[in-house]
C-alpha cells in the first residue's frame, strides 16, 4: 500500500518538496532600494547604492533570479500554488522598488535597469514633485553635521541635545523627536534646528526629489509609478484624518500630475510601528490594489495585500547581495 500524501511529505527529501513548492508556485521577493548614486558621500541613513554594485546585484538576479515587472506582480495576488507549474525550474522571481521620489532613480537607476531588461516601481512622495528642496531627513543631516549650535547644544520641544555629542548620536536623537511629528510642526521644527546650527539647507542636483517629467520619462521606460504619501509622515503617529488624507490625497495627486493610474503604496518608513489599521484600511478605501512594508518574507505568500513584504537593500558588493539573498530565499 502506498504511504498517504502526508506520508509521501514526510519521507521525501526537504530539497525536494522545496522544489516541488517552488515549481508549483516560486517564491517572491520585493527589493526596497532608495537611491542609487555615482559616488556615495555622507549617508547617515545607508540610502544610498553605488551604480556599480547596482548593476552588479540587477546581473546576479538576471542570472539567478527572474525578474518581473509590476503588472506580472499585481498578476499573482491571490493566486493559489496551483495556479500553474513554472517552467523554469521555480526560479524566485523579484520585484525592484525604489522609496521617496529621488531624482537619481531617473537620473542613475533607470538606464542600469533599462540595460538589464529590468522594470521596477519608483514610490514617490506626491508633496515633493518638482521641489527644490531636500527631503527632511537629509535636511536633518545637513543641520547636524554643517551646523553649530551654541554651547548648549541643540533644543527641540523643551529637549536638549548637548552640542558635544558625537554628530551621529545628536542625529539619531533628533531625528527621534522629529519623526512622528505632523508635516507643519515637522517644517518648524527643522526650521528652528537650522537657525540654530546657522546652516540653510538645500538639495543638489542628484539629492533632489524627482520632477514631473522625470516621472514621465520613468514611465516611458515601461516603469511603473506608485505612491509613498503626501509628505512622508510616520503614519502611525497622525490622526486619523490626516492619514486618509496622506494616503489618498498621494493617489490622486500623483494621478492628477502623471495622467496614469497609481496602484500601488509604500508605507513611509515601513516598519511595523510606523503604520497600522488605520493606513492599511485607508490604503484599501484608496482604492490601491496593494500596498508595500518593509519586513521579511515571500510577497506570493502574503496573506495581507495592504502590508506586504520588501527587503531592504543597503551599499552591497555583488558577491554580498547575492550571499544576502541566499539567506533570504534559500535554493
Amino acid at each position: 500500500m502506498p504511504p498517504s500524501t502526508r506520508e509521501s511529505e514526510t519521507l521525501a527529501p526537504r530539497g525536494a518538496r522545496r522544489s516541488l513548492r517552488r515549481r508549483l508556485a516560486p517564491p517572491t521577493l520585493v527589493l526596497a532600494y532608495h537611491r542609487v548614486v555615482p559616488r556615495i558621500g555622507a549617508d547617515v541613513n545607508q540610502l544610498c547604492v553605488s551604480a556599480e554594485n547596482f548593476a552588479e546585484h540587477l546581473r546576479w538576479l538576471r542570472a539567478a533570479c527572474r525578474l518581473i515587472g509590476p503588472r506580472e506582480f499585481l498578476g499573482q495576488l491571490g493566486r493559489g500554488p496551483l495556479a500553474g507549474v513554472a517552467l523554469d525550474g521555480g526560479r524566485p522571481r523579484v520585484l525592484v522598488t525604489f522609496d521617496d521620489g529621488y531624482a537619481d532613480n531617473v537620473l542613475h537607476a533607470l538606464p542600469i535597469l533599462t540595460e538589464n531588461g529590468a522594470q521596477a516601481i519608483l514610490f514617490a512622495t506626491s508633496g515633493a514633485v518638482g521641489s527644490t528642496e531636500a527631503f527632511w531627513w537629509d535636511a536633518l543631516e545637513q543641520i547636524v553635521y554643517r551646523g553649530h549650535p551654541s554651547a548648549s547644544g541643540w533644543r527641540l520641544a523643551d529637549v536638549a541635545i548637548p552640542a558635544d555629542l558625537p554628530p551621529a548620536e545628536a542625529y539619531t536623537a533628533l531625528h527621534r523627536l522629529v519623526l512622528p511629528l505632523d508635516s507643519q510642526s515637522r517644517a518648524a521644527a527643522l526650521a528652528d534646528l537650522a537657525d540654530q546650527g546657522g546652516v540653510t539647507t538645500r538639495a543638489d542636483e542628484h539629492s533632489r526629489p524627482v520632477t514631473r517629467d522625470e516621472l514621465l520619462a520613468w514611465a516611458a521606460a515601461g516603469c511603473d509609478i506608485g505612491a509613498h504619501t503626501r509628505t512622508h509622515v510616520q503614519l502611525s503617529a497622525q490622526r486619523d484624518d490626516q492619514v486618509t488624507l496622506e494616503i489618498s490625497g498621494a493617489r490622486r495627486d500623483l494621478q492628477q500630475l502623471t495622467g496614469l493610474a497609481i496602484d500601488t503604496l509604500a508605507y513611509p518608513f515601513g516598519t511595523g510601528g510606523d503604520f497600522d489599521e488605520r493606513a492599511e484600511a485607508a490604503a484599501r478605501a484608496a482604492g490601491y490594489r496593494c500596498a508595500f512594508a518593509n519586513r521579511a518574507g515571500n510577497a506570493r505568500w502574503a496573506r495581507n495585500r495592504y502590508a506586504l513584504p520588501r527587503y531592504l537593500v543597503r551599499n552591497w558588493s555583488g558577491q554580498e547581495f547575492a550571499a544576502r539573498f541566499m539567506t533570504w530565499c534559500p535554493p
